[in-house]
């Protein structure tokens, strides 16, 4: 065997070897990425918990007097928050016990897996959210008319009377449903495109980068 022949063995084996600790490097940063989101996780779990245990006990504040049929369309539209709650981290517990695997095989393919379950998994949180707003909005209705509601639910299904006598409470049912989907869009944005959504881009580098 030549110099030159020594020589090309060489750098294969210096380009193997600084492809190894580039790859090593990448997935240690994909790993210290995942331990980010679950603790996100674990903390608007806590959240979305005691939110929950608020909205159930609220029937029970006087300060808001939800009374009569009000209190049967009350707790009807808290099961379908309830229930997107469920089905959200539902996925979110999947994608969590996922990226535990990845601290003891961290792979490519491994990374991969973890990273269309979290897209699943915010997915799933996108589409729960956009459903269950009729339901906050409803929620919201019912909460901040202080006793109200019934009388306003009557004007609803009475629409074409009420426009005739009292127009500014349409328009101010018009400002309500804009203003909460409003306040939903923005939270829904910031949860799902920066909150998470800004993990899930850099986890797909970290795989394109893999590729190379």
């Amino acid at each position: 065997m030549n110099f030159d022949e020594l020589q090309k063995q060489w750098d294969n084996q210096s380009s193997e070897g600084v492809k190894i600790k580039k790859d090593f490097d990448q997935l240690k940063s994909a790993s210290n990425i995942l331990e980010d989101l679950r603790k996100k996780i674990k903390v608007e779990l806590w959240v979305v918990v005691f939110s929950i245990i608020f909205i159930l006990v609220m029937p029970y504040i006087s300060l808001y007097k939800i009374n009569g049929i009000s209190v049967f369309f009350y707790y009807f539209f808290s099961f379908y928050l309830v229930l997107g709650s469920i089905i959200n981290y539902v996925r979110f517990y999947h994608f969590y016990k996922i990226s535990k695997d990845f601290e003891l095989n961290s792979s490519k393919e491994m990374l991969l897996k973890v990273y269309y379950e979290l897209k699943y998994a915010l997915d799933t949180y996108l589409v729960t959210t956009i459903v269950a707003t009729p339901s906050g909005i409803g929620l919201y209705f019912i909460l901040f008319s202080f006793g109200n509601s019934e009388k306003f639910f009557n004007q609803i299904i009475h629409i074409s009377e009420t426009i005739k006598t009292n127009p500014n409470f349409i328009l101010w049912m018009i400002a309500l449903v804009i203003g909460t989907i409003v306040i939903i869009g923005v939270i829904l944005y910031y949860m799902y495109v920066k909150y998470y959504g800004s993990k899930l881009k850099q986890i797909k580098q970290i795989l394109d980068q893999l590729e190379d």
